[in-house]
């Protein structure tokens, strides 16, 4: 229920027990890092911004699309008339039959945020002729979702299919996503369960069977940032967790997430979030309260 209580939130009064909700949002002011307890994707419609995520910043622009799962940091930073369509979801609790869809092999990239069981943030950019496309099927559910007329429900979960299998189909075929899913599934996979030890590329070339030149370019390019920066975020993705639910100390919470000084540890933190982890305790706090 905690889940619906956040959507219910985000839709301005018109709470519904069906766990699917879409907006649109004009103008979308600047954000701090936030979370959320569902699935956010989003399709970028006009203006510009810059897109922050724990592993930097990304430009926004239309045609672009991308899933912030859900528990991960994103905020948006210097907007200029930034319009979007934000789709929030809870995956485990739509009546959605999947049938063949597990065939799309992206499919769960945009379904759940979570691909292949890693947590790369799915995204893509396209073609002008393509972005109208899904911009009309995303406005028609939108409309749909703001109508409410009867049978409403059973529609937006038609309409919501349609939408998941268009991008799914276009994320699959675009030319720049790596065919080498499965080894770099294993490389990921290894860096999630080792993350607070020290990895050496050398271990993550013999993982995936790969050169480490070819390990670099298919990492780098399918998943956003290099291994050992990836590694650096998931140790600060960690560590934000810590420093919202625990009273641990700024060393311990270091040392926990595999930092041998704290120091750098802060400088680490500051550098991916903006500011120090005391400060960003403290704002956590004070915003709960």
């Amino acid at each position: 229920m905690d889940h619906l209580k956040n959507i219910a939130h985000v839709s301005k009064g018109k709470a519904t027990k069906f766990p699917l909700y879409i907006t649109c949002i004009r103008n979308q002011p600047d954000t701090d890092f936030h979370s959320h307890e569902f699935v956010e994707l989003v399709l970028i419609q006009n203006g510009s911004a810059s897109h922050r995520l724990t592993s930097g910043e990304t430009p926004l622009q239309r045609g672009d699309i991308f899933v912030i799962p859900r528990g991960k940091y994103h905020g948006y930073l210097n907007g200029s008339q930034l319009d979007l369509i934000n789709i929030l979801y809870i995956p485990e609790m739509l009546p959605m039959a999947q049938l063949d869809a597990a065939a799309l092999r992206s499919f769960d990239a945009f379904y759940k945020g979570v691909p292949h069981g890693s947590e790369i943030y799915p995204s893509m950019h396209l073609p002008e002729e393509d972005f109208q496309i899904l911009e009309k099927a995303a406005l028609e559910l939108y409309e749909e979702n703001s109508q409410r007329h009867s049978g409403y429900q059973f529609n937006m979960m038609g309409l919501f299919m349609n939408l998941l299998c268009r991008l799914a189909r276009l994320y699959t075929n675009q030319p720049d996503i790596e065919k080498n899913v499965d080894e770099l599934g294993n490389v990921i996979a290894y860096i999630h369960s080792n993350f607070r030890r020290k990895i050496t590329l050398e271990q993550l070339c013999r993982t995936a069977n790969m050169s480490r030149s070819s390990l670099m370019r298919s990492f780098t390019r399918t998943v956003g940032a290099a291994p050992l920066q990836y590694q650096l975020q998931l140790r600060i993705s960690e560590a934000i967790q810590l420093l919202l639910i625990t009273r641990k100390s700024l060393g311990a919470i270091a040392f926990e997430v595999g930092f041998s000084d704290s120091n750098y540890f802060g400088r680490q933190f500051k550098k991916i979030t903006g500011c120090s982890p005391l400060q960003y305790r403290k704002n956590a706090w004070k915003s709960d309260q």
